[in-house]
Parts: structure tokens; sequence; C-alpha cells
């Protein structure tokens, strides 16, 4: 953060007001680019005047000021010359005004292109003219854009530049009062000089949060151990990697990756042969080459690649066999969302405990549980006509929308249930679709279908058939996490 102090000659602060844009209304004698509404004072001593080529009043340091106003035609000077430009700015003690070559203004005041490639930049538009320099695959501030030509910021200021090579432009970036968007790496993943998984990989990070205030098409530019860099969260370590000496034997060619993406760079292929792997998870397999060093390789039968699946077109409910019924009484309390009936639906591992991050193996039975808990203060009897329906659908792992894979319908609990009784519903899936099909290895969702209806009666009042709009729950989905095989 930019101290907001001053070195005086006179004893006066400016005003460092921060706003929630980065430009407002243009100049009325301009016309290429909107006024901003901030400046960036970079150097140790700024010099502050009572008017344009007036008297110095003091210096200012380094800080965030104000703008009200600029002298006439300050853009076209900026742009076509590169001249210093006066600039009114807010004080505590009126206007004032400063001069500046090559000033600076908030982050969301430019437009973003990333560089894909080593690119020069030039002093002025001019075809043929000579180079100033060249930098080399990046992110670029750009002040102003026009016929293919970009004036950028550079470590000489401002010049124009004409990419040779593909660029991207419309990079998204978040404003200086915005702390940007926060995002977790799940995984040991890896990051990259570019947004894209087959370029150069920078090196490996540790699940963690990050908080970026640049994002384009899923990536994040974030500040790590080693600078700046890109990172996807769906671009790391299989999420059900383990540990475990394996020998796979490849019956046609496979191709070696150097990180586990399909995206990432091709490092060579193998022939049909035997290898071995170290660790595996995802159908991705982590190998030892003497050749290659530790690369990667995503080999899955036909039956299993998530790939190839082809969920049902038409879905079938299914009706609901319970394995185990269990009541408890609770004491009514917080945490309800319905009443007087609330809903969860729950998903266990392998030991039978309430789990959102244990996988499930490949291929066996999933325990789910489905309770309803009785949130008033008298004892309530839902009727027959009441049931439960229960979706499980496949999470797609870029864009994250939910295809439905399986659904199944629980009959109405005939029973009176006390004030706070808890039932608890439990049930098994056999990780098969509406089809009958093994579902691939993946994200899934197990959801109670909402909205719906429940009809019940008030202890003492059978004759009186009650509705409850069910619209959500405490856990109307949990997830559900298949590994591979």
């Amino acid at each position: 953060m930019r101290k907001q102090t001053l070195t005086l000659l006179s004893v006066i602060l400016l005003s460092g007001l921060v706003l929630d844009k980065g430009v407002h209304a243009a100049d009325s004698s301009s016309a290429l680019l909107p006024l901003p509404i901030e400046l960036v004072l970079k150097e140790q001593l700024t010099p502050v005047y009572d008017s344009i080529d007036g008297q110095q009043l003091y210096s200012a340091a380094p800080q965030v000021v104000k703008v009200d106003g600029a002298e006439s035609g300050w853009d076209r000077k900026l742009i076509q010359n590169h001249e210093a430009v006066w600039f009114e700015i807010k004080t505590s003690d009126g206007e004032r005004w400063v001069h500046l070559q090559n000033p600076e203004f908030r982050e969301d005041y430019y437009q973003h292109i990333l560089l894909t490639d080593k690119e020069s930049f030039y002093n002025d538009q001019r075809a043929g003219a000579r180079s100033a320099g060249s930098v080399s695959p990046q992110l670029l501030r750009v002040l102003y854009a026009v016929e293919g030509n970009y004036l950028v910021q550079t470590w000489l200021g401002y010049r124009w530049m004409r990419p040779l090579h593909p660029i991207i432009d419309d990079v998204q970036t978040y404003g200086a009062n915005s702390s940007g968007i926060s995002f977790e790496l799940p995984t040991t993943s890896p990051m990259f000089d570019s947004p894209d998984a087959g370029s150069n990989l920078a090196g490996w990070l540790a699940p963690q949060w990050f908080t970026s205030k640049i994002v384009w098409n899923g990536w994040y530019y974030v500040d790590t151990w080693d600078g700046p860099h890109w990172v996807n969260p769906k671009v790391g370590y299989p999420a059900d990697l383990r540990s475990e000496d394996t020998t796979l034997m490849l019956d046609e060619t496979a191709v070696v990756y150097e990180h586990p993406n399909k995206a990432a760079r091709v490092l060579g292929s193998f022939a049909p042969q035997t290898v071995s792997s170290f660790e595996h998870g995802g159908g991705w397999y982590h190998i030892h080459s003497s050749w290659l060093g530790d690369s990667w390789i995503y080999y899955v039968k036909q039956d299993q690649d998530p790939d190839a699946y082809v969920p049902p077109t038409h879905i079938e409910v299914k009706p609901i066999t319970v394995v185990n019924q269990t009541k408890i009484i609770t004491e009514l309390g917080s945490g309800g969302r319905n009443y007087p009936f609330d809903l969860t639906v729950l998903v266990k591992n392998e030991a039978g405990n309430i789990s959102n991050e244990a996988f499930q193996p490949y291929g066996k039975d999933v325990g789910i549980q489905f309770t309803v808990r009785n949130m008033s203060e008298g004892a309530l009897t839902m009727q027959p006509t009441t049931s439960f329906k229960i979706n499980i659908s496949r999470r797609d792992t870029m864009d994250g929308s939910l295809t439905l894979v399986w659904s199944g319908q629980i009959d109405s609990l005939d029973a009176k249930m006390a004030s706070g009784e808890v039932h608890s519903l439990d049930f098994i899936w056999d990780q098969k679709d509406s089809d009958g099909k093994q579902v691939p290895f993946g994200e899934y969702s197990v959801e109670i279908k909402l909205p719906m209806s429940i009809s019940y009666t008030k202890d003492g009042e059978p004759s009186t058939v009650q509705h409850e709009d069910a619209k959500s729950a405490i856990l109307t989905s949990f997830p559900l996490r298949i590994s591979a095989k």
C-alpha cells in the first residue's frame, strides 16, 4: 500500500480519496481518453503548482490523489507526443496542479493484454520505425488502442506496440477498491508463464487459497514464491491421487505428458509395453522415465473413461429400498430452513461416516442417508401421498454443470413424529445410472429434488391435512466423489 504522506514546503495535505470506478466524465476537449478519477504519484517528490505553468508550492510524496481536471487536449499530448501533461488535483487547500511525464493511473483505468511471445515496442506508430525495446510474454497495461496498435506501459514510459503474435485482449481485472477474487487450489498444481497448460511450466504450488485481481477464462494471475504466474484450479494433480507402485500394461501407444492434464505439453509417446508407476489417480499414472524424466500417462479402459461415457437420454425414477431406519429425538433450535419438516441428504464413506471429501471406490456400493426432522413443537404425521425424490447428477469438471444420471423415490414415512424427532433412512446406490451402466469416476452431486409438497396432520387434528411447500434444505445437495479404478 502506498503511504499517503507528503514532504511539504508548505504544511498542506493532498486528498487521497478512493472512489468505486477508475474513470469519470471525460474533459469536454477530450475525445480519445476519459479523464481518470485518480493519479498515482510515483516519484519520491512530485512538484505541486498553483496553476498551469504557475508557481511551485510544495512537493508531494508517493501517493494516490483525486483528479478534478486536466489541460485541454491532455490525452492527445500523451498519446501522440509522449509529452508531460498538466492535471488538476484535489487538495485540502483547494485545486492544485501537477505536471507529469508518463502519468500512472489506477489499475482499473487500463485495458490489459497478454502477450504470448516476445514483442517489440516503438516510440511512434509509423511503419518501419526503429524498435525502442522488446518485452517477453507477459501481461501489459494498455492506455490506448487503435487499428492493431497498442499504447502500452513499459519501463521507458508509454510506447507503441504492434503485436506480431497472437495476444489475449479480454483479460478481466479488479479495481483498487476490490480485494479481487479468492479461489482454492485443491491439490498440488502447476504454475505457468501464460494461461495455457501447454506453456512453460514455472513450478509447482502446494494446495492453498489465493486471491487474484487478474482473471482470464478460468485462469488466475497470482503472486507466488517465484513471482507472478498463472494458475488454474482445474489443472493440477488428481484429487484421488494415491501413492502405489503399479505395473501398467500398455496395449496401445500412449501419449506422455509433462503433468496430469491433456492440455499439457506432450513430451513424447510410449509404444505398447509394460511401465511402472509410483502414484496414480483420476486415470493418470506418474512414471519415472530415463529419457523423459518424471512424466504422466493417461490410461483408462473404454468402459471406465469419463470422456467416453454417454448419460441416459431418459431417466426412469427407481423405487428406493431403505436398508436401515433410525429415530432420534433432538432439541429444537437453529439450523433448520423448512417448517414444520426439515430435510437433509448425506453421503457416507466406506467406514459409514459422513464425509464430503472422501472418495468412493470405483464400482462399489455407496451409502446415502436421507433425513426428515420435525421442527414444530407438536407431533406430526406425514400422509401417504407424500414421497421424496433423490437425484444423482454427474458434475462436469470444466464448467461445473450437472447432468442427471439416476433418480430414485422414497415413499412417505407413515409414522407419527414427535417434536424434534429425526428419522434417518439409509439406502444404497450401486453406482449404476438409470440405464444400468456403471458411471465413470469423477464428481457427482446427490440432491433432494425441490420444491415439493409435504402433506401431514397435526397431533389431535387427524381430519385436518396440512401442506408444506419445501423449497430448500440444510443440505439440499451433497458431493459424491468416485475414484478411478
